[in-house]
């Protein structure tokens, strides 16, 4: 039995495998590009203080103890959306422009991927203590079915 691989263009018009988003030379450029415009943001951030912040051992140490606590597991995807999805981020609940003072309290760590971690950035423009309510809850509900 012969097996033909689905095929279809790349932006640049090469021939490339249905599942492959970009060829490598346009993949190539993609990430340079993404990397300028990171470059580009990081210099122009105003908000110094929590920048740095995020570069601390610090936070470093208590992101990654977050993430191995919670099983590597994006929380709100897997209550929610009942999803497993990898967790590769650590959400102040409370963030620290609102309270300076609980940036290193593990209690205020929801584990969660980059998309959900976008998603409940935008939630809270619309429920800031209602979301942050559910994700406090939805830390107790792992707790007391995983922790215990």
């Amino acid at each position: 039995m012969c097996v033909i691989a689905l095929m279809k263009l790349c932006r640049c018009g090469k021939v490339i495998e249905r599942k492959m988003k970009y060829c490598m030379k346009c993949l190539l450029v993609i990430e340079q590009q993404r990397k300028e415009r990171h470059k580009y943001y990081d210099k122009t951030r105003q908000d110094d203080k929590y920048w740095k912040f995020y570069k601390t051992k610090e936070w470093i140490k208590l992101r990654a103890y977050v993430l191995a606590y919670y099983d590597q597991l994006d929380l709100y995807e897997y209550y929610v959306n009942n999803r497993i999805v990898e967790a590769n981020t650590s959400h102040h609940i409370i963030e620290i422009k609102d309270n300076w003072r609980l940036r290193l309290e593990f209690s205020n760590q929801f584990p969660c991927s980059e998309s959900t971690h976008n998603r409940i950035h935008k939630l809270y423009e619309k429920d800031k203590k209602g979301i942050q309510k559910l994700l406090l809850s939805i830390l107790e509900k792992y707790k007391e079915e995983y922790k215990s």
